[in-house]
């Protein structure tokens, strides 16, 4: 696992280092599947089926988190082996340690062996902790709107990042100036989850 720090000049406006390596896995496979967990975005939805030619389901589950609590991560239904790519964004910031352990084990259900997932930590409470949108302006540069309601904010350590994903691998990490945590990790082809049969 790498990890690299940036200095970000913008606040709103981010180079984003795993969505090249995200874009790019993809890439090969030709029409791949990608999950985008939301808040929904216009501009994710272009980039990604417009001018990526991706397949994409788009699954707003933050905004399900505002209505429904963490039940909203229970009912959460997704294909199995269905997707290649899931975009998480800062989902997780918002998700209790139960709660994160359910997604993490649904995600690794739906994703195709060798499927990747990013996600976003913030090291710094926010002074609000509005749920944040991710819309993408290229295959290396984001921007961040903050949208309502507001939802609980917990910190995640890197250690708690990295259990809470196994058996995930940690295929790179980046930390940047702003604060903000960016992971990608990866399914391995040859595993199970650890509770079932091999």
């Amino acid at each position: 696992m790498r990890s690299q720090a940036r200095i970000e000049p913008d606040p709103d406006l981010y180079t984003t280092n795993t969505l090249p390596l995200f874009v790019g896995h993809l890439g090969l496979l030709g029409r791949a599947e990608t999950l985008d967990l939301g808040p929904l975005s216009g501009r994710n939805l272009d980039f990604l089926a417009g001018e990526m030619g991706f397949r994409v389901r788009m699954e707003d589950l933050s905004f399900s988190l505002t209505q429904k609590g963490g039940q909203a991560v229970e009912e959460l239904e997704l294909p199995e082996g269905r997707f290649h790519g899931v975009l998480a964004w800062s989902l997780f910031d918002y998700l209790k340690l139960e709660e994160a352990e359910v997604l993490v084990k649904k995600l690794w259900k739906a994703l195709v062996p060798g499927g990747v997932v990013q996600a976003f930590f913030s090291q710094h409470r926010p002074s609000k902790a509005r749920v944040q949108q991710f819309n993408i302006l290229s295959s290396n540069q984001i921007s961040i709107r903050e949208v309502d309601p507001e939802l609980p904010w917990r910190p995640w350590a890197n250690r708690e990042v990295l259990d809470t994903f196994a058996p995930f691998e940690a295929a790179n990490s980046f930390i940047l100036k702003s604060g903000l945590r960016e992971y990608l990790f990866r399914r391995p082809g040859n595993l199970t989850w650890p509770s079932e049969p091999a």
